[in-house]
């Protein structure tokens, strides 16, 4: 980059990325991260940056990219017109994935689990009999044992909207449980 303060401020940002959505620390929310790094932009702009930028450190995360995976998908994004990506910005980008990706995985790995005993992992389709592909799905397992002690499987797919709200029920049911059980 021209200029190592918008390399810093970039790694900055990233770095503030990693810590709220990865870490869960609120703090570093949208104001604080546009007052301490880039007020010389325009806000809207600013809010439009980080949203692609969350974007991009999203699709990586999701498909658990390697580093030459993700050093293709970042130059493809470089070659968009108008993207958040540019030449300059890759090296950045991936140097903060090479530091950040296995925290980043080991988190997605542990918000796949309910209670310590549903479990669930994160795919891409890349072929579908509904032409939906390249969308994340969650895959749901129960193994259940019927009367007999036979063991069957249920398998799901859904999306990322019906697996939230999938999680969001099993929190009211085991809330109602511990009420139940007080």
């Amino acid at each position: 980059m021209d200029d190592i303060g918008e390399e810093k401020k970039l790694q900055g940002l990233l770095n503030g990325i990693f810590k709220r959505d990865y870490q869960g620390q609120e703090e570093y929310n949208d104001d604080f991260l546009y007052e301490q790094l880039y007020q010389n932009l325009d806000r809207k702009e600013f809010d439009d940056f980080i949203r692609k930028l969350r974007g991009i450190v999203n699709s990586m995360a999701n498909t658990n990219m390697d580093q030459d995976q993700a050093e293709t998908f970042l130059k493809a994004q470089a070659k968009k017109r108008g993207g958040v990506i540019t030449s300059d910005r890759v090296e950045v980008v991936l140097k903060f994935w090479r530091n950040h990706k296995e925290k980043i995985h080991s988190q997605i790995i542990s918000r796949t689990n309910w209670n310590g005993l549903t479990k669930w992992k994160l795919d891409i389709n890349s072929y579908s009999s509904t032409k939906i592909i390249n969308q994340p799905v969650a895959v749901l397992q129960f193994d259940t044992k019927s009367d007999n002690n036979q063991k069957e499987t249920l398998r799901v797919e859904i999306d990322g909207k019906a697996m939230h709200n999938v999680l969001e029920q099993l929190d009211n049911i085991e809330d109602q449980l511990q009420k139940l059980g007080n």
